[in-house]
């Protein structure tokens, strides 16, 4: 069973889109974890740096490429998963990534409008305009 992993990271890049042979979506999110803790005197003082790519599929995959740009601090759930490879010079290689179960958009630090809210916010007929102009 591969590790469970959660945690708080920042998106570097815009999510990449791309669909299987069979046309199943999945996404690639280069991200950024960052220790950071506050020091006996009240300042920031950051920690390691990790990059690790995070992986989506299916309909989360398409919603992460809708919601989610590069800069966004991302709440993620999933699992970690090792890739080892040999070079063609002999050198052993592995990288790291998570395949994520959920993803979204941290709202700890900023907020963020759903596409929800936001067509909820546009006037309809039954809602009027507030404007200063006079409506004639």
């Amino acid at each position: 069973m591969l590790p469970l992993v959660q945690g708080d990271f920042v998106a570097v890049s815009d999510p990449e889109l791309k669909f299987s042979g069979e046309g199943k979506p999945w996404a690639k999110i280069r991200a950024v974890a960052k220790d950071r803790k506050r020091t006996a005197d009240g300042q920031w003082e950051d920690g390691e740096t990790c990059f690790i790519d995070l992986l989506v599929s299916g309909k989360a995959a398409e919603n992460a490429a809708e919601s989610i740009v590069k800069g966004d601090p991302m709440v993620v759930t999933g699992r970690l998963i090792l890739r080892e490879w040999e070079t063609n010079e002999g050198r052993k290689m592995s990288s790291y990534s998570i395949r994520a179960d959920e993803i979204g958009v941290s709202l700890k630090f900023q907020p963020a409008r759903s596409q929800r809210a936001q067509e909820s916010m546009r006037p309809t007929a039954s809602q009027p305009v507030q404007s200063d102009e006079a409506p004639f």
